[in-house]
């Protein structure tokens, strides 16, 4: 999700306004002490155990480099995630 979204969605849902540096601190310091890793295995084994996934790819632009968004969504969870490489 967009850092401007979240931005706007932080008041409605938890009642505070956010700036784009304190998002940005926060988001890396959840991803670099791995808090996620078990949701990540959790929505892992959601698409692993569903009857039905749809995956799409869709090649894109980040600061001039060409990147891929890998998504994958069934009725439970959508996941998108960014790779410099296609069919990863």
């Amino acid at each position: 999700m967009p850092f401007e979204r979240m931005k706007k969605t932080m008041p409605d849902m938890h009642g505070f306004n956010i700036s784009t540096g304190t998002l940005c601190n926060f988001l890396k310091e959840v991803y670099n002490s791995k808090v996620l890793e078990d949701f990540d295995r959790g929505v892992c084994h959601i698409f692993t155990k569903s009857k039905c996934v749809c995956f799409e790819e869709s090649g894109g632009n980040v600061r001039g480099d060409l990147v891929y968004y890998h998504v994958a969504v069934n009725k439970m969870a959508t996941c998108i995630f960014l790779h410099p490489k296609r069919g990863k």
